[in-house]
């Protein structure tokens, strides 16, 4: 239940903050707190056994050792603090929280227990307060100043109180992909009834909205590529010719209305008209705001390519100094430089492994692979290892099942 929470409960919390129009942080700091009363019995009941850690997961907690250390000497010593000028309430408590409560002690508890005949459990919880989330969110959006007046506000959706930024645009179209994965997942691999088909097919639409009223391009990008992994997947294990033209005649349905709906609607539809502007962009030589942060980034790696320099950029400009890179891999080159990014790599590899063994895995545990994919290729993107909590819960969980894999 704690990786539940961990995992998928932020959209929750934040959507009830949201609906009842108080701080987000309060709620927060509630939600953190009861992770961390979930967690600390099972980690204390650790310390009387010696518990067995698969090599991935040793690489995970040798890289998590020095990217803290990394982290405490910025802070502590450095005196280095994190640009708040677009992330409220990014305080240092608030990163030593994170950093331990919410992300070693919980990989190490997941490290520590055989889930495997637990995974079914764990995705029974998963899928039902994805579906609590999703229809909340969308509740929230839906009575929320900034949709009901989004034309004044660009279009993009940002919920909280006047000057918070409690679930953004990113979060919002995320937890769509996350939406539409679970919910075509389920369809196609698990013999569901009627009624639960329509709850589906109804999850579905809310989770397509999340996608397109977010309006991000990472997560729309994510999405297409989970699903055609979950379709492929699933025909090329299909037996039943039936199935398959079932199949292939709901996706020429799809695209079909969908070359349709953009032909007559794509004025309307922002993510759409955000990817054709980047496109323009990069046409005309334009550099993406992205790609500056990352160009200063990889800059900052050359300066200090063996240990790293710190966890966030070192910029003139105050809009790219001491920022998160947005990219996993250069945001650990920056911190704990080439000595530390190889811990880090050895654990993915371990990680993809995994997803490159994905057919020998039952279809609670292929689940968990895929989000883990979904959150991976999100933090190559548009993540941070320090604040992408939700990817180390999920990579904490496939890294701990079927351990001799």
């Amino acid at each position: 239940l704690g990786f539940v929470f961990l995992a998928f409960g932020y959209y929750l919390s934040g959507s009830i903050a949201v609906l009842i129009n108080v701080d987000s942080r309060i709620i927060n700091i509630g939600y953190r707190g009861i992770i961390i009363l979930l967690f600390i019995i099972p980690f204390l009941s650790i310390l009387t056994f010696k518990p067995k850690f698969s090599r991935g997961e040793i690489f995970f907690l040798i890289f998590w050792f020095l990217y803290s250390t990394r982290i405490f000497y910025d802070l502590i010593y450095a005196g280095i603090e994190y640009n708040n000028t677009y992330n409220k309430g990014i305080t240092n408590e608030f990163i030593f929280l994170i950093l331990f409560c919410n992300i070693l002690i919980p990989v190490f508890v997941l490290a520590s227990y055989d889930l495997d005949r637990l995974t079914q459990k764990i995705f029974t919880y998963s899928y039902f307060i994805l579906i609590v989330s999703t229809i909340v969110l969308v509740y929230s959006i839906l009575n929320s100043p900034a949709y009901i007046n989004r034309a004044l506000y660009g279009g993009r959706i940002t919920l909280g109180l006047e000057g918070a930024n409690t679930i953004n645009p990113i979060k919002i179209s995320l937890l769509g992909t996350l939406g539409i994965i679970t919910w075509v997942f389920r369809l196609l691999n698990f013999n569901v009834k009627f009624k639960e088909k329509l709850l589906l097919v109804f999850l579905l639409g809310l989770s397509i909205f999340l996608l397109t009223t977010g309006a991000s391009r990472g997560p729309l990008l994510l999405t297409m590529i989970c699903i055609v992994v979950i379709v492929f997947n699933y025909l090329k294990n299909q037996k039943s010719l039936y199935q398959k033209i079932k199949i292939y005649t709901i996706i020429t349905f799809v695209l079909v209305n969908l070359v349709i709906y953009l032909k007559n609607n794509s004025d309307d539809l922002i993510v759409y008209n955000r990817i054709v502007k980047t496109v323009e962009r990069i046409n005309k030589g334009k550099e993406e705001e992205r790609n500056i942060v990352y160009r200063i980034t990889w800059n900052q790696f050359l300066n200090d390519p063996v240990l790293g320099s710190s966890f966030l950029t070192i910029n003139e400009d105050n809009d790219y100094d001491r920022v998160i890179p947005h990219n996993l891999l250069l945001e650990s080159l920056i911190s704990i430089g080439i000595f530390g990014t190889i811990f880090l790599l050895l654990t993915l590899s371990s990680f993809l492994y995994k997803l490159y063994m994905f057919n020998s895995f039952s279809y609670y545990k292929q689940f968990f692979i895929l989000i883990t994919f979904c959150f991976f290729i999100h933090g190559l993107i548009s993540g941070s290892i320090l604040l992408d909590v939700e990817l180390w819960a999920i990579m904490g969980l496939t890294l701990a099942i079927n351990k001799d894999i």
